[in-house]
């Protein structure tokens, strides 16, 4: 099956539909030709996409990139590692990511390989729905901390004074002294701050929307 497909299927599956043309209403000017052709081409609509995501609240990384909304670890007060399973730090809330962690979320390194590759991952859990569409309330995500450098486009945890937030974060194209920060949420106020003015504590890697910590 095509990476089309994959995405549409996806798509219907998180909307509870099953035919295309379900999906061509929600999508903005777009007639079932245009679909048709994009299908031919594999040419997958990404802004329409996040569009009807940010609206519905659903998961952009799950369907576009097919990765999993659910997360099943241990939290541990313990650290360690082994060849078989991997300890993280967790920070109940974003406000104490750059402070000492106490507590530890332990799994399998083989159910979520990504997240073995650095030692300089940490996990928090989000609340509020600031990044709904992307990053629900309640999600766990999973921090790079020493991903600093400014990508356009990715999403980070930043201080600003005294404010630890999420937000996906643009330079501005006509000014690249300047950095947009966007909220996914399309009725937050998108804001525009020089760099200097503010800390980037990592970048989100991973988020998995429903996370069960035991």
């Amino acid at each position: 099956m095509s990476y089309f497909n994959d995405v549409m299927d996806r798509l219907k599956e998180k909307l509870g539909v099953e035919e295309d043309k379900d999906i061509i209403e929600l999508f903005d000017g777009m007639s079932a030709s245009a679909f048709s052709q994009r299908k031919r081409k594999g040419s997958v609509p990404y802004e329409d996409i996040i569009n009807v995501c940010r609206d519905r609240g659903i998961s952009i990384d799950y369907v576009i990139k097919g990765k999993p909304e659910s997360f099943e670890a241990e939290l541990t007060g313990g650290s360690g590692s082994n060849d078989k399973s991997i300890w993280i730090p967790y920070h109940k809330d974003i406000q104490s990511i750059n402070s000492d962690s106490s507590q530890f979320v332990t799994f399998p390194k083989d159910r979520y390989p990504e997240l073995s590759e650095s030692s300089t991952i940490h996990a928090a859990s989000f609340s509020g729905d600031s990044m709904e569409g992307n990053i629900l309330d309640g999600a766990m995500m999973f921090i790079n901390m020493s991903d600093q450098e400014i990508a356009s486009g990715k999403i980070y945890v930043i201080r600003s004074k005294d404010e630890t937030m999420v937000k996906r974060i643009f330079i501005d194209p006509s000014d690249e002294t300047t950095l947009l920060l966007r909220s996914d949420n399309i009725f937050y106020p998108e804001f525009k701050v020089s760099p200097e003015k503010i800390e980037v504590i990592g970048r989100v890697m991973s988020v998995y929307n429903r996370a069960k910590l035991a």
